[in-house]
């Protein structure tokens, strides 16, 4: 894909995020709205296809920083299965950001549940130890995989220590 679709998307992403507050719960229902109902708000430009390629071209933003930290069977395992996990992203999460606000505890049942959901999407994206271990590296090295993602600081916080907690059960 030409650069321009991804800048494109990329910027639609971020305005959206902006748009919501960085409430991922929100971008969820208007995404459900757009999906379920696009053909019936012909007035807001946005199709299902139009989404799905918007979807698609802001994968292939993202994907084409992540290949500078992997190796080529690490990038084409993360290319092949990346847009059909990142579809799931948002609604987990929504769900820990109501954690969150709720004031539940990393620790709790439910946000262990989330913890384990999202360790499990990470695990379906990287093929290998070393691959996931690329993959956080690049997250760290490079702002702009944060864009666009609804994990803003407080959130991503909240979920590191829920990962953690989830680790040492898990051990």
């Amino acid at each position: 894909m030409a650069p321009g679709p991804r800048a494109a998307a990329r910027h639609w992403f971020a305005q959206v995020e902006k748009d919501t507050r960085s409430r991922a719960a929100m971008f969820v229902r208007l995404d459900h709205l757009f999906v379920e109902q696009g053909s019936a708000l012909p007035h807001t430009g946005i199709t299902p296809a139009l989404g799905e390629y918007i979807l698609q071209a802001f994968a292939e933003h993202r994907l084409s920083i992540y290949r500078k930290y992997l190796t080529p069977p690490d990038y084409r395992h993360l290319r092949r299965r990346y847009a059909q996990v990142m579809r799931r992203w948002p609604a987990l999460l929504g769900e820990l950001e109501s954690h969150l606000a709720a004031g539940d505890a990393p620790g709790h049942s439910a946000v262990q549940g989330l913890a384990q959901a999202w360790l499990s999407m990470r695990r379906e994206l990287a093929r290998s130890d070393a691959a996931m271990a690329a993959m956080r590296q690049a997250q760290d090295n490079e702002a702009e995989l944060r864009v666009g993602t609804w994990l803003h600081p407080r959130l991503l916080a909240y979920l590191k220590q829920a990962v953690a907690a989830a680790l040492v059960r898990g051990e």
